[in-house]
């Protein structure tokens, strides 16, 4: 919710939305803190928006690159694994199976079992009260 409202109404969305929900005027701890959060974040754009700041950033982006096109190039590409032209061959029907077994045996069933494990001893538990 809050970042909606900082989204619709800007840095001074607490003390605002302050207002509206309860009618009346908030505190001045509550107005500190948001006049200091609103100075940081200027200060921050305004230190973030110098020169050397930014000279600084593009330095580091392409510091372990000796040639920056070819930086540029790999920075704007998406290298998210195999490049579009290659083709992969599907796993055969057996090899998923496999892989579906696997992966079921060692997360769902450990997860499941655990989720019994503890719906036993409440169970346990609830017995040993309602005896007791």
């Amino acid at each position: 919710m809050g970042a909606g409202l900082r989204q619709n109404l800007g840095r001074d969305w607490g003390p605002q939305a302050w207002r509206q929900m309860t009618g009346t005027s908030p505190n001045n701890v509550f107005t500190d803190v948001a006049t200091h959060s609103e100075n940081v974040c200027t200060k921050d754009r305004k230190w973030k928006a110098t020169s050397e700041v930014k000279d600084k950033r593009r330095r580091s982006k392409y510091a372990n690159v000796d040639d920056t096109s070819a930086a540029r190039k790999s920075y704007n590409r998406c290298d998210g694994g195999t490049s579009p032209e290659e083709v992969v061959d599907d796993l055969s029907h057996e090899d998923l199976d496999e892989l579906k077994s696997s992966y079921f045996k060692a997360n769902v069933c450990v997860s499941l079992k655990k989720k019994l494990m503890k719906w036993n001893d409440a169970r346990e538990v609830k017995q040993m009260t309602k005896t007791g």
